[in-house]
C-alpha cells in the first residue's frame, strides 16, 4: 500500500515506517490456513458483544501480522467470549464466534492504520491544539483517563497536566 496524505493506494508499496503492536492470544494452524484465537470477556455475550468484533481493527491487524510472519493465509479469527461474572447457568457464560476478514477489510484496515499514524504524527508535538473526538470518552463502562485533560478550561491547565504525565511505551517483547 502507498500512503498519500491520508489515503492508501492499493497495490503500491508504502514508504511509511510504523509498527502495529499487540499480543494475540492464540494462533491455530488448520490445514494450510491460520486462525487467530482471541479471548475476550464481557458482562453480556449478546449480539452487541459480537458486533464489536465483526469489524475490529485489532483482529484484522492480527490476521495480517500472522500472514506476514508465517507466509500462510489468515482470513478469520475465533473470538471466544467469557461472561464475567458467571451467571446461574454456566454454559451461557461462554460464546465462540468466527469472524471472517476479506481483502477489502484488509485494505480498509491499512487505510485506517496509515490515517491513524498520520494523525499521531501531525499532533504529537501539539496535543493541545489537536481535534477532540468524544465518541469514546466513556467506553467499556469507565471514563477515559484523558478526560481531565480534554475538560480542562485553559491552555495553562492543559500544559500542567501534560507536564505531570509519564511517558510509558508498552512492548510485547518486554512481557
Amino acid at each position: 500500500q502507498t500512503s498519500t496524505g491520508r489515503a492508501v493506494i492499493p497495490g503500491k508499496p508504502c514508504k511509511m515506517k510504523a509498527r502495529f503492536t499487540g499480543k494475540l492470544d492464540g494462533l491455530h494452524h488448520n490445514k494450510k490456513e491460520l486462525i487467530i484465537i482471541e479471548e475476550k470477556t464481557g458482562a453480556k455475550l449478546d449480539e452487541h458483544w459480537l458486533s464489536q468484533w465483526i469489524l475490529s481493527h485489532q483482529i484484522t491487524g492480527y490476521c495480517l501480522a500472522a500472514s506476514t510472519f508465517t507466509g500462510l493465509p489468515c482470513s478469520h479469527a475465533l473470538v471466544s467470549g467469557m461472561r464475567i461474572p458467571i451467571g446461574k447457568v454456566p454454559a451461557e457464560g461462554i460464546r465462540r464466534e468466527y469472524v471472517p476478514r476479506s481483502n477489502l477489510m484488509f485494505e480498509k484496515w491499512a487505510n485506517w492504520f496509515v490515517t491513524s499514524i498520520n494523525m499521531e504524527q501531525q499532533w504529537r508535538d501539539n496535543v493541545i491544539s489537536a481535534p477532540m473526538y468524544t465518541h469514546s470518552c466513556n467506553r467499556y463502562f469507565r471514563s477515559c483517563s484523558f478526560l481531565p485533560f480534554c475538560a480542562a478550561d485553559s491552555i495553562e491547565e492543559k500544559e500542567q497536566i501534560i507536564s505531570e504525565m509519564e511517558h510509558d511505551e508498552w512492548s510485547p517483547l518486554n512481557d
